[in-house]
């Protein structure tokens, strides 16, 4: 109620009782309201008398109490009070008193970072004692450290394997709803970033496949799926993927996302009419960019050279690294389907600036007006396949999951 000095005027009284088990009940709750008020030197005197008392029931309280009033001040090492309450747990079993042994000894080892062991408790304690009271409040425990390890970013400071063996041997604490869906695309994450893409894609396969999810939910998880398979070069999964978790309502971003791996996969198979089809007429620059790669792919030099001319930044900006190999590509395409007009065009926009890039010779003799030997236009194509814009895309993939600490 409160009333914290009635508490203790009555605790007071109680504690001169004749009936030492009284006292020592008394005792304990005048430790506890000197915690309370912030009296922690008080609080740990009292503890300490009653580590003698003649009832094993309160020398057991007190020590408990004396454990987490340490630990509360920092007087007390988290590794001192896991030793500590370990023995203590073994001196009380079978009632409510040791559920709150428990309980302390899982928030302990939590602290220390043995995240199974913490589990692993819990879950033997409430499974053995469903009934007692505390029982239920150690289940919410556990469910909490399990969104804390694997929603909130605890389980970050493990070997990512480790983290998936341990949600895999506690996936029954996985929540229902947005966020057990969000706390499975951060592991997913998490492993892509680590190049594990076998067990994410199976991860994720199991979300997609096996739990009740819908709608947009549903659709993301799913765009996760097919860009690992895609960067696992698996285009056929991926439309496989993406063919089966079609979904109405989906907001712009999430329908261009999976139009795009879609794209993606198709090229990936050579189907470059298929990734055109999908392409043509979006204004996004991840499009844009997949449009050129899919004419070069194809040879189809006139449209590639329009393609990636349109992927450059406007005339006159700084160029990076990539922007300027995407600008000679633009050339050799321009060059090759003998478009002299497109080639004039581009050396006017971008011959400055590209004159402060290491490509500037390059783009100087293909843009100029003498002929290209036709052996120097080979070896800059194949100087260039390893810088198309298609990896650039596959590494946007990657990045995608880059961020294993947290996303939207």
């Amino acid at each position: 109620m409160g009333d914290g000095a009635a508490a203790e005027r009555h605790a007071d009284a109680a504690r001169r009782s004749d009936d030492p088990v009284a006292s020592g009940h008394a005792a304990l709750t005048l430790g506890e309201l000197a915690i309370a008020s912030n009296r922690h030197q008080d609080a740990a005197t009292t503890f300490t008398k009653l580590l003698d008392h003649e009832d094993p029931n309160i020398r057991v309280r007190a020590e408990l109490a004396s454990i987490l009033l340490g630990r509360e001040t920092g007087r007390m090492s988290a590794l001192d009070a896991s030793d500590r309450l370990e023995t203590l747990r073994f001196r009380w079993r079978g009632d409510a008193l040791e559920i709150e042994i428990v309980s302390a000894l899982v928030d302990t080892l939590f602290d220390l970072g043995r995240f199974r062991d913490a589990l692993q408790l819990a879950q033997s304690t409430t499974m053995q004692f469903p009934d007692l009271p505390g029982s239920r409040e150690l289940r919410m425990t556990m469910m909490d450290q399990f969104e804390e390890l694997f929603l909130d970013g605890r389980a970050d400071e493990m070997d990512p394997i480790m983290a998936l063996a341990l949600f895999y041997e506690f996936k029954d604490l996985t929540p229902i709803g947005p966020d057990g869906d969000r706390m499975i695309r951060k592991l997913a994450n998490r492993l892509v970033a680590f190049d594990l893409l076998d067990p994410a894609t199976e991860l994720l396969a199991h979300q997609v496949e096996n739990r009740n999810i819908v709608g947009a939910g549903k659709a993301q998880i799913a765009a996760d799926l097919a860009a690992i398979y895609l960067l696992d070069d698996r285009p056929e999964d991926a439309l496989r993927t993406i063919a089966s978790t079609r979904q109405p309502g989906l907001n712009e971003e999430a329908r261009l996302e999976r139009r795009l791996l879609e794209a993606a996969a198709h090229m990936e198979l050579n189907r470059f009419g298929h990734a055109i089809e999908l392409l043509d007429g979006l204004t996004d620059q991840r499009a844009l960019d997949l449009l050129a790669e899919v004419h070069w792919r194809s040879r189809t030099w006139g449209a590639a050279g329009r393609a990636l001319h349109e992927t450059l930044p406007d005339p006159g900006k700084a160029m990076s690294a990539q922007q300027a190999k995407t600008a000679v590509r633009a050339a050799v395409a321009y060059r090759m389907d003998g478009d002299y007009g497109g080639l004039d065009r581009l050396r006017t926009e971008y011959l400055s600036t590209m004159s402060q890039t290491g490509q500037a010779e390059s783009f100087d003799l293909l843009t100029g007006s003498n002929e290209v030997p036709s052996v120097k236009l080979t070896d800059t194509i194949r100087s260039l396949a390893d810088t198309s814009s298609a990896d650039a895309f596959v590494r946007s993939l990657k990045d995608r999951f880059g961020d294993a600490s947290g996303m939207p």
